[in-house]
């Protein structure tokens, strides 16, 4: 015995608008570091750099107001580009998450781990943004 089975199904979809002014980040190292970007929505930043396989968190920020410029960090905190000591230069990646609601960022999680977690968010309440950062050492 066979039945049809109708069923409506509405996707999704996906309203948040997260932009960062810049494609990709060139800095000096131990130069201070300022992200500008606009959000649509009010939530939470959460910024990590990944590298060596694992993603530590840089900074993270409430966003109270939306469509309006962000700047991060906020005046009382900053971010200052690091390189490792035996290097020149350190090319990594950063990873920008938007969420609506508030969830637990770790400090710390292995590229396995930062999948799952993202994935754990309904993709409608999230917006993920991926950037290169190039810091060098100062000549």
């Amino acid at each position: 015995c066979a039945l049809p089975i109708w069923a409506e199904v509405e996707t999704l979809k996906n309203e948040i608008k997260f932009s960062l002014d810049n494609d990709s980040f060139r800095f000096i190292a131990n130069e201070d570091i300022i992200f500008r970007g606009m959000v649509n929505r009010t939530g939470n930043i959460a910024i990590y750099n990944l590298y060596e396989n694992t993603f530590n968190k840089v900074y993270q920020e409430k966003i109270a107001t939306p469509n309006k410029e962000f700047v991060l960090p906020s005046t009382k905190n900053r971010i200052v580009a690091k390189l490792p000591e035996d290097k020149l230069t350190s090319k990594e990646v950063l990873m920008f998450i938007f969420t609506e609601n508030d969830y637990e960022f770790r400090n710390h999680y292995s590229e396995l781990e930062m999948r799952t977690f993202i994935s754990s968010i309904p993709s409608h309440q999230r917006q993920v943004i991926n950037r290169y950062v190039y810091i060098m050492r100062s000549i």
